[in-house]
């Protein structure tokens, strides 16, 4: 039935007159087949067209208002107020000063310049040893692939998880982008040059040859064995699955493979994969660096953050090791720890009465988890909704990053706060963070700053 007639009998139905039981069955159904139209275009399977678009829109009225006249869509790097807390920065130097040599790439929205910048911190004495910054528009509006350039947004734009070569440069992505490499005085070294869209976490092999980066899949860029099995109604509408990618140091991909295929050619993939969009969310791939006892090296721990798993995957024999599951919801952020143990940040995204999030232990040798410095987070009120990270320094002492709320904390083992970091202008307005990173390897931090001394850049 064409829509104009559906829409003429209907109103015609609603003209006549009814008794009030048939008026109230009516009502029932008519909110029943709404609440359904709502749910399927809320999936991102539009099958209906038009008819299920409608009532999606009337329900998104108040939401499309509210961000129409909201602080974030003027100013939309502002971060989030989830929690209260002291919005203020504290440095206890006597404890700092016993960590191991160690700095902290501090990926933040300088709310003061109105820019994004990397800056690179001494972890003992929390000493700024450079700042780099960059013009996205010389970088980004040249060398943004065709499709990107369609969706790009210079309010909006932020950059994650910068990692620094040996070599001095920084590799990072604006989110859904191409990868980027710039040096430490915000030129342009390098690019992507494929349509892969790269988000969330930058990793690398032990002996930095290889990068690690999540992608996301598109209908235009589908593995042969995921677009056979692709539903109909989702064939013709805008949906992303998410993969793994494998770049030499040069930035040029090697290897490529989807969740799906990880998870199908190891038959363990669940009948709600293709629900809706995006249902495979990875937002982190750790790299093991060495042989533990319960992995081998340069095997990967994949968190999937809407199915609240984390992947033991080798890709030299194509394995899935474990799946782990457990105490934690939309977890974002898995760390090898030692040989046995793994970290995971839990957002505790879903409610369950816990109104902050956690760090999580899990040992492989027995599978067991473990709460840490939980007392210390509960009571600073700590929680990032989404996003967020954690970066292990060694002995149980963590840097966490509450990416939502603009905040950075480094605890040490006993949970006491030793650092508290909070991206705030001089007007006391707060932005957000956008992945940080630790870098505790000895030899390469000394090579990171003896590069840093010998850069001179022109202003």
């Amino acid at each position: 039935m064409k829509v104009s007639k559906f829409v003429y009998y209907y109103y015609r139905f609603l003209l006549k007159k009814y008794e009030s039981w048939k008026f109230i069955i009516f009502l029932f159904f008519s909110l029943f087949v709404f609440g359904y139209l709502v749910k399927v275009e809320t999936n991102n399977t539009s099958r209906y067209g038009l008819i299920s678009k409608i009532p999606y829109e009337i329900v998104n009225i108040p939401t499309t208002i509210k961000t129409i006249f909201s602080e974030n869509n003027r100013y939309p790097i502002i971060a989030k107020k989830l929690t209260e807390y002291e919005n203020l920065n504290k440095i206890n130097y006597e404890k700092l000063s016993s960590y191991d040599e160690g700095i902290l790439v501090l990926s933040r929205f300088d709310g003061n310049i109105k820019k994004n910048v990397f800056e690179i911190y001494n972890i003992r004495n929390f000493k700024l040893l450079k700042k780099v910054t960059f013009d996205k528009k010389s970088i980004f509006t040249d060398n943004l692939t065709e499709k990107n350039k369609d969706s790009f947004d210079f309010k909006r734009v932020r950059t994650f998880h910068p990692y620094i070569t040996d070599n001095g440069s920084i590799v990072f992505h604006i989110n859904n982008s191409q990868l980027f490499e710039i040096d430490f005085c915000g030129n342009l070294l390098n690019y992507t040059s494929s349509d892969l869209e790269f988000h969330h976490s930058i990793e690398t092999s032990y002996d930095e040859k290889f990068f690690w980066v999540p992608i996301y899949y598109d209908q235009n860029n589908l593995p042969n064995n995921l677009k056979i099995n692709l539903p109909n109604e989702m064939k013709d509408n805008k949906f992303k699955f998410n993969g793994i990618a494998k770049l030499d140091k040069n930035l040029n991909v090697i290897y490529l493979k989807s969740i799906y295929e990880i998870l199908s050619e190891n038959r363990i993939i669940g009948e709600n994969f293709f629900l809706r969009s995006d249902f495979d969310h990875l937002n982190d791939i750790e790299i093991a660096k060495f042989d533990g006892d319960y992995f081998q090296k340069n095997d990967l721990f994949l968190s999937l953050r809407d199915t609240s798993q984390i992947i033991h995957f080798r890709p030299s024999t194509n394995e899935v090791v474990r799946v782990i599951m457990g105490p934690f919801s939309y977890q974002h952020d898995v760390d090898i720890i030692s040989n046995t143990e793994i970290s995971i940040l839990n957002n505790n995204h879903i409610p369950r009465g816990i109104k902050y999030s956690e760090l999580i232990i899990y040992d492989l040798k027995d599978s067991t988890f473990k709460k840490i410095h939980n007392d210390t987070l509960k009571d600073i009120n700590f929680f990032t909704f989404t996003e967020g990270l954690s970066d292990h320094l060694g002995n149980y002492h963590f840097m966490l990053e509450e990416t939502n709320q603009g905040r950075l904390l480094i605890l040490n083992d006993k949970g006491e706060v030793d650092l508290q970091y909070v991206n705030l202008s001089d007007s006391n307005q707060k932005f957000l963070l956008t992945w940080s990173r630790i870098i505790s390897d000895k030899n390469k931090v000394f090579k990171i700053k003896k590069k840093i001394n010998e850069v001179k850049c022109l202003k």
